[in-house]
This record gives C-alpha cells, sequence and structure tokens, in this order.
C-alpha cells in the first residue's frame, strides 16, 4: 500500500511540475477541498467513520483536481448495511485510493499518433472482434490480461501491415512491426508470414496469412514498453459502438461466499458481474461471447444523498493491466471465454469494505458500468 500512495504522491508531484504552479490553482484546490468536505459531512456517523469518509473526498478530490480522476461511467443495486465500527477503516480507503490511482490514469503513450486503419480487407470497414484488451486469459494455473485484439477471420486471410515499419519476428508465425519513428510496434500473431526478419514494409502490405486452425488475427500495439487500447480514439479506425454493456448482478461476499444483503456485517468484497459485447457479430463457435467493460465505478447512496463518494476502481479502457492486479480487478469465480462456452467476467469493485464506515440504516449501492463508447445504467434492488 506504501507504494501505491508513493505512487499518487509523485503523480501529484508531476502534475506540479507541468505547470500546476500558480497560486490561483492551489487557491482554488483548497476552496474546493473544503467545500467537497463540508458537503459530504454526515452528523450521523461515528467520529472514527467521519473522520475515514472525510479522508476518501479528500483524496478524491485532489485527484480529480490533478487530472488523476477517470471518465463518468453506470448499474445499480440496493444494499442494507447495519454494522458497528472497524479498526481497519482508514487502511482500506487509501488502498481503495491507491487502486484507483494505478488502474485510472492514461499514459502518454495512448496519445500517439493519428489513427490507422484495419488490417484486413476491407481496411476502412470494422471487423468483428471476439476478444478485446484485458479480457482474462486463465490456463494451466496461470492468470493474465489479454493483451490486445482477436479480430475474427477465416483462416488463409491476408493480414496487411497498418503503418510503415520494419519487421521483427517475434516468433514462427508472430509479426511484429516496428514503426519508421520508433513510437509504436504493432503485433500481428498466428500468421503464416510472407515477410522475413528486418524487412522494410509499407502500410497495406501483406504481412501473413491466418494460419490453420485460428480463426482470427491477435493485433496488439506497444509503445514505451507498455500494450495499449488499439479501440482507444486515436486507435483503429473506423470503429464504432452502438450496443452498451450489461450488469448481471451485484453481490456481496466474504471468503468467497456470498451475504444476504439483510445481514450485512464488518468488512465485504463487493463484486459486479458484468460484460460488454462486440458491436459485430462473430461467426460460431465464438458467437455472443462477453468482453471486458471499459471501466466500472460505484458510489454508496443514502435516498438523494452520497454517502461514500463515487470511486472508480476498475479503468481497462487505455492499457493493459500489470499480472499483478489479476486478482484485484477480477473476483474469484472468474471464467475466460471457450468456444461454444461464454465465459463469466466478475470484477471485484471493492476488497475488504467495511460496512461500519456508514452509519445503520437502508442504503443503495450504485454501479455504474461503460463501453469504449456508451455508458450502462442499471437498477436491481438487493433487499
Amino acid at each position: 500500500m506504501n507504494g501505491s500512495i508513493g505512487g499518487i504522491l509523485d503523480q501529484l508531484a508531476g502534475q506540479y511540475k507541468k505547470g500546476y504552479r500558480t497560486s490561483e490553482f492551489w487557491v482554488a484546490l483548497l476552496v474546493g477541498l473544503v467545500q467537497m468536505v463540508a458537503a459530504s459531512f454526515n452528523p450521523n456517523q461515528t467520529l472514527k467513520a467521519q473522520l475515514s469518509n472525510l479522508t476518501w473526498v479528500g483524496i478524491s478530490y485532489i485527484l480529480a483536481r490533478t487530472g488523476l480522476k477517470v471518465a463518468r461511467l453506470a448499474s445499480s443495486s440496493r444494499v442494507i448495511s447495519s454494522v458497528a465500527g472497524s479498526s481497519s477503516q482508514p487502511q482500506l480507503m487509501l488502498a481503495d485510493a491507491a487502486v484507483a490511482s494505478a488502474t485510472a490514469v492514461a499514459p502518454a503513450a495512448a496519445q500517439l499518433g493519428k489513427a490507422y486503419c484495419w488490417p484486413l480487407k476491407p481496411f476502412d470497414q470494422m471487423h468483428p472482434v471476439r476478444a478485446y484488451l484485458n479480457d482474462p486469459r486463465m490456463a494451466d494455473g496461470s492468470r493474465a490480461f489479454h493483451f490486445g485484439l482477436d479480430i475474427s477471420a477465416p483462416d488463409g486471410t491476408a493480414v496487411y501491415a497498418v503503418e510503415d515499419g520494419t519487421v521483427d519476428m517475434e516468433g514462427a508465425q508472430n509479426v511484429a512491426v516496428i514503426a519508421t519513428d520508433r513510437a509504436r510496434t504493432f503485433g500481428y500473431w498466428h500468421l503464416v508470414p510472407a515477410v522475413k526478419q528486418s524487412q522494410r514494409v509499407h502500410k497495406g502490405e501483406l504481412l501473413g496469412h491466418i494460419a490453420k486452425g485460428w480463426e482470427h488475427v491477435h493485433f496488439a500495439e506497444r509503445s514505451a514498453g507498455e500494450y495499449i487500447n488499439p479501440l482507444r480514439s486515436g486507435g483503429l479506425a473506423p470503429f464504432e459502438d452502438r450496443r452498451p454493456p450489461q450488469v448481471q448482478r451485484i453481490v456481496c461476499s466474504r471468503g468467497g461466499q456470498e451475504i444476504d444483503p439483510n445481514k450485512l456485517s464488518g468488512a465485504v468484497d463487493v463484486i459486479v458481474e458484468a460484460f460488454d459485447r462486440p458491436p459485430l457479430p462473430v461467426p460460431s463457435p465464438w458467437a455472443d461471447m462477453p468482453v471486458t467493460p471499459a471501466r466500472i465505478r460505484w458510489c454508496v447512496t443514502k435516498g438523494n444523498h452520497v454517502v461514500r463518494p463515487w470511486h472508480t476502481p476498475i479503468d481497462l479502457s487505455t492499457k493493459m493491466l500489470p499480472q499483478e492486479l489479476f486478482p484485484v480487478v477480477y473476483a474469484t469465480g472468474t471464467r475466460q471465454n471457450h468456444p461454444n462456452a461464454p465465459g463469466l467476467f466478475r470484477f471485484c469493485i471493492a476488497h475488504t469494505w467495511s460496512t461500519g464506515l456508514i452509519a445503520d440504516g437502508g442504503y443503495r449501492i450504485e454501479v455504474e458500468v461503460s463501453g469504449i463508447v456508451h455508458l450502462m445504467h442499471g437498477v436491481r434492488p438487493m433487499v
């Protein structure tokens, strides 16, 4: 946790170095912070719980004003809480903030360059995508985030370079092209190559054909050592998604066991089962498979009042997350997609959240889930 908090402070210092040096900025930050804390004050809470809540509000506001707050997102649910306080409350809230900073900041590399065409013909049309960046990959005990897109196409389909560059063979069937400006590397996996190591290629030049048995090309984009999302703005074009993501369930659990929302007490995990769908249909046996949504955030409300401020613990939209975050993002019970067997994506939006941070009574957990383009808001009662 200390390393994560240190990362937040480093990023704040970085924002200062980038130009937030004027007295107006710091005055506005202080005034806004006081206003946020005052608005969130709840005299019905214990002093300990109130201090924990104000700590979180302060951190949230500072992150937002310094450019670390993520985009707004949507689904909601109701939960009943009646619990005593916990000695670990302040640490829990700071841990939430640390996870947010680790997953919510888009790297500068994600903004590089202009949009590029698809690696399949026709270049100026969308193609079916059956797997997204950061989808879960689970096999033989390993757990990892998917590091690109799986663009669906029949075996033997020709695959072409999206930018000029130099070929770097990453495997017998894995072709990479280092862009001419060396700012990005594009990967095209599962090909029977038509190029050789160190060969110069131009945009639109044939790289190879999809190898037998794969029925897709794995397409990836890497910059400054990080895999970034080809579906972001400034990546693959055209790309349009008119289908909203879906929220299946919102549950609270402890030790892997679901808890009756009428009997919540102590620290609980808050888990959301949610998914997005690719905008174009994918052929069997990969039809109607889920893909990861872009972002997930949540808050706790009571009537029209926000008791626990909006917080975005999961942002999968811009870059591949570090492997060590897999058990932080994906909850137990998550399954990846297999042929004719859709997976189940379970996201842990809060680990050991102490319900004692709020006074006894009836509350609502609101969860918002967004796709690359769209926002989804649904309501499901838990009473």
